[in-house]
């Protein structure tokens, strides 16, 4: 026996603790590693049309569209599985321009590299409003294929942020868990203080 009594006391003692910080930690390091794929989709999208050339394009139409999901929920019961579905509304915007690369002309849809949903009409018809029929725009055209085409770029600060919160997060992940044994170690002290 030593001072803090018997190891298995010790041992079960604290054990009640390190579970939750394991979960905690590992919580903490998932949250990382998407944000860290975030980031790298984003900055390798930012990268990859840094290159593309920019032209003068007109908007033929815009407008937004609404596109529904079903989604279905399996639940078992006493009776047995049962399925509910339900639907939710996302809307995305519609943008057709046009625009003339090396004296050919062309014909564009794309807003970004990545398609965007939005979860609310309003902000969708916000989204809509910035490519008004008729307007003037800047279309960033892929040189060696000219019929690639998009509206926006990838803004490489966001990836920045999102690398950089990934990064965060995937320290203060590996942090907790490595000092898991001396935080056992003090609750099991605490634990004893207080018998």
């Amino acid at each position: 026996m030593n001072e803090l009594g018997p190891v298995p006391e010790l041992k079960t003692a604290g054990s009640e603790y390190a579970l939750p910080i394991l979960w905690g930690g590992g919580i903490v390091i998932f949250m990382g590693l998407v944000f860290l794929v975030m980031g790298v989709s984003v900055f390798s999208k930012a990268v990859v049309t840094q290159d593309w050339v920019r032209v003068k394009g007109k908007i033929v139409s815009s407008g937004e569209a609404v596109q529904s999901r079903l989604v279905t929920d399996m639940t078992n019961n006493a009776d047995g599985m049962t399925s509910t579905t339900t639907g939710t509304m996302t809307y995305s915007v519609n943008v057709v321009y046009e625009y003339q690369f090396q004296g050919k002309n062309y014909t564009g849809s794309q807003i970004g590299l990545s398609s965007v949903d939005f979860s609310n009409r309003a902000a969708a018809q916000r989204k809509a409003s910035q490519y008004s029929s008729g307007g003037e725009v800047s279309v960033f055209v892929h040189p060696s294929v000219p019929e690639e085409s998009i509206l926006e770029r990838e803004e490489s600060g966001v990836a920045l942020g999102f690398l950089l919160t990934g990064i965060l997060f995937g320290l203060l992940g590996i942090w907790g868990i490595s000092y898991l044994p001396a935080m056992i170690a003090l609750l099991v002290l605490e634990h004893q203080g207080t018998r």
